[in-house]
């Protein structure tokens, strides 16, 4: 596996990150997550490229998509090992779909989308699990796909 990075001084250049490489990406995706979803370019440093490709690829994917799949689920009233804000996701139910669609769709996707849509599966202060969330559920689910 490589990745682009760049240097900064002589512009974009190839590099085989180490395994652990990889294993120290994996243990601080909930950041490196966070700093993608912001737009961050995964060009910038060794750590954002190693984690944007696992984004983007088909395990990240599926994982997100499963996720959001368990969530239409609980607000269809298949309980779920965690309680849902089914009134916001029933609404929401149709960008859902399409967006576990577009992620398990064959063609290429963004890190940043992948990001922005594990955020939403995984973040229990977001609109999908606390009533108390002043996040648009049907805005972040549009910016997920925007960004894929």
């Amino acid at each position: 596996m490589l990745v682009i990075l760049d240097d900064g001084r002589t512009g974009l250049m190839a590099c085989k990150p180490s395994p652990w490489d990889r294993l120290k990406a994996r243990v601080r995706a909930g950041q490196l997550d966070g700093v993608l979803a912001g737009g961050a370019s995964p060009e910038g440093s060794l750590a954002l490229a190693v984690r944007a490709q696992q984004l983007a690829g088909t395990r990240a994917r599926t994982e997100v998509a499963r996720g959001m799949q368990r969530i239409l689920d609980a607000a269809a009233g298949r309980r779920g090992p965690v309680p849902v804000c089914s009134d916001r996701i029933r609404p929401c139910s149709a960008e859902l779909a399409e967006l576990i669609s577009r992620l398990l769709g064959p063609g290429p996707v963004s890190a940043q989308g992948v990001a922005r849509a594990r955020a939403l599966v995984t973040d229990a202060r977001g609109p999908v699990y606390h009533r108390a969330s002043q996040t648009d559920l049907r805005s972040s689910l549009r910016a997920a796909m925007d960004a894929l």
